[in-house]
């Protein structure tokens, strides 16, 4: 891949996320192009995620991370580039993750 911040993404932050105990309380998806450029090419992104991308108008740039919940986008990265992305982003979600998990607890 011709981003090296997305390749800080996948041999740093990922493997934290997935080690990371809220993971099992959220679904992560990565759609990963060869360029960046190509990154609003519908043949990288999965059927099911297309939406995403149209709704949010996606053709190029990367890395960029979209919080997406019952089908809503209440994050997306790109929004405001003055925020550091990913510390941002990684705050939402495991915000979003142990709400869930208080919801799930027993009582």
């Amino acid at each position: 891949m011709d981003c090296p911040p997305c390749r800080v993404w996948s041999s740093q932050h990922k493997p934290a996320v997935e080690k990371h105990p809220l993971h099992r309380f959220f679904t992560f998806r990565e759609v990963a192009a060869y360029k960046v450029r190509h990154v609003g090419d519908p043949s990288v992104w999965p059927s099911d995620l297309i939406w995403v991308r149209d709704r949010l108008g996606i053709r190029r740039g990367a890395p960029l991370w979209i919080i997406a919940v019952d089908g809503q986008i209440v994050w997306c990265s790109r929004r405001d580039a003055a925020r550091p992305q990913w510390s941002n982003t990684w705050a939402l979600l495991k915000s979003l993750a142990e709400r869930k998990q208080a919801l799930e607890a027993p009582s």
